[in-house]
């Protein structure tokens, strides 16, 4: 099976689904764009997941330039033969993809993977004309798509189909360690991501004093990239704001009891995943696809729901080894990329067959 991948955004998952489609046996082609945005600007982090895709065997083609300037017409031509070589028999492109992809790429049944069906509140919005671009690169996009891909069951009623067009579930992937991370000596919830205004930080900075009030042992550990501010003055809180490199987010995860997700408007979670990758346990607010790496319903709590957040924390703060050793199995398990590579693989021999 030859399969080409194409992503604007999101590099570091469609990188690591690459290699876990190489590991299945497909024969992989990444159409990636060359900015670090994704990598808080750091080209060498953006340097070492391509690498990681080129060590599995993926053939990895990179779009130069802006998607306006006109200079790089030659170097996209010559790219156009390398992607008619490879001869994809499927493409599959995660939203928002480089429209120069769709040109560039042969004519395919393309697999559409939408990340957030609907749009997060409080995102920057672009200048109309770039907005007028972007909308119609997308629109091509979802139009000229033969299935949608949503990452959990509850996503598809917010999906909107066209006439064809049918969605299916392939869970996030993630990274799974061999072992959980072993339960930190000193008590600590964690909050890891963008510090974005739908996250929820209010409804944790309103948790915690009721946590403190029961446990006056736990601490707050935060970190992430974003303009949100933590309303909550305390010297057992921990805040790093700014993008956590890739190599720092397991020292991390060791200093956490817990992690949660207090999002106040969600479809999935690329943070959560990391979590429960690592074994940590996690609490969720019921939004979404965030339930599915919840170990169970005692983990998860109303949106906006301060004391149930807190609640939940006080049950679960001292959950040891064997309920990691249960995450990593039952919840992380489901969603590695050997298991989403495994369906995927399905997915493409089903597209194939209903040519």
């Amino acid at each position: 099976m030859r399969v080409a991948l194409t992503c604007d955004w999101f590099l570091k998952y469609a990188a690591a689904q690459s290699v876990g489609l190489a590991r299945a046996g497909a024969d992989v082609l990444l159409l990636c764009r060359t900015h670090a945005n994704e990598f808080g600007g750091d080209q060498r982090e953006r340097a070492a997941a391509v690498e990681d895709a080129r060590r599995a065997g993926v053939q990895v083609i990179e779009l130069p330039g802006r998607l306006s300037d006109p200079r790089v017409a030659p170097a996209l031509l010559k790219l156009r033969g390398q992607l008619a070589r490879f001869a994809p028999e499927v493409v599959h492109a995660h939203d928002r993809a480089d429209p120069r992809a769709l040109l560039l790429l042969p004519r395919r049944p393309i697999a559409l993977t939408v990340h957030d069906p609907v749009s997060h509140p409080g995102q920057p919005v672009a200048s109309l004309h770039k907005r007028w671009f972007l909308n119609g690169s997308h629109n091509a996009w979802r139009g000229g798509a033969h299935t949608i891909v949503v990452h959990s069951e509850r996503l598809r009623r917010e999906v909107q189909l066209r006439d064809g067009q049918r969605c299916v579930v392939v869970p996030h992937g993630l990274h799974t360690l061999e072992r959980p991370l072993p339960p930190p000596a000193a008590l600590a919830v964690g909050f890891f991501g963008r510090l974005e205004p739908y996250k929820g930080l209010d409804v944790l900075a309103a948790a915690m004093p009721i946590v403190w009030a029961v446990r006056p042992d736990v601490a707050l550990h935060v970190a992430g990239a974003g303009a949100s501010v933590l309303p909550l003055d305390d010297s057992r809180v921990q805040l790093q704001r700014g993008y956590l490199p890739e190599a720092e987010v397991e020292r991390f995860f060791e200093q956490l009891s817990l992690a949660v997700l207090p999002y106040t408007q969600a479809s999935q979670t690329g943070a959560g995943s990391v979590a429960v990758g690592h074994g940590v346990p996690l609490i969720v607010s019921r939004l979404g696809g965030l339930p599915d790496l919840a170990l169970d319903r005692t983990y998860t709590f109303a949106p906006g729901d301060a004391a149930g957040l807190a609640g939940a924390i006080i049950a679960h703060i001292e959950d040891g080894a064997e309920v990691r050793g249960r995450v990593l199995a039952d919840v992380a398990g489901p969603h590695s990329w050997d298991a989403v590579a495994a369906r995927s693989l399905e997915l493409y021999e089903q597209m194939l067959s209903q040519r």
